[in-house]
Order: structure tokens, then sequence, then C-alpha cells
């Protein structure tokens, strides 16, 4: 909950928005992963009727390393609050990896 930013105001919001709408494609990306959730917004999309994705498995893979496998219903899939939890509890990268398992 530390990681998690204070609620804002939808004047806030729209603010957050226009500025973000003046960058360019890369650094919208940037911008978007790096704001912090609010402990509201993070709870919502983790509700079962908004969450895409089902927790599968974790899997150490060295000293610094662990890999989190998910299952998800189809591709694309919205996975900004597990991206999100991932690095307020540490992680210093997350990367997503697509793989088709029959």
């Amino acid at each position: 909950m530390q990681g998690c930013a204070g609620e804002v105001s939808s004047e806030q919001d729209t603010e957050w928005l226009a500025w973000w709408r003046g960058l360019d494609a890369e650094a919208r990306v940037r911008a978007a992963r790096e704001r912090p959730w609010s402990l509201a917004d993070w709870l919502h999309w983790l509700q079962p009727e908004e969450r895409q994705w089902y927790w599968w498995d974790g899997v150490r893979r060295g000293a610094h390393e662990v890999l989190v496998l998910v299952e998800v219903p189809g591709w694309p899939v919205a996975l900004g609050a597990l991206e999100w939890l991932l690095r307020v509890a540490g992680a210093e990268s997350v990367s997503v990896a697509e793989s088709l398992v029959r």
C-alpha cells in the first residue's frame, strides 16, 4: 500500500491526460507505466469480473529473478494491475511473453 498514489480529483486526472496526450508514443507508454496507481484503482482491476488473468505459478530462477506464470483467456490481455504490483513489490523490470500451450 505504501507504493500507492493518493486519490486524485477529476481535475487532476484531466490535467494529467492532457499532458499525456501531448507526448510521443514511446513517452506515453513510459509515462503510463511509471504513473503510480491509487489503491482504489488497483483494487478495482483485481476484482474477478475485471481481471483478465489468473495466477498459475511462480518459479524462482536465480537469486534475483522470478518467473510469474498467469493464465489468460485470450490475447491481447490487460495486465497493467499485475505489472504495477510486481514493480511496486520491487521488480526492476517486467516483461510479458506470449506463449501458447495447447
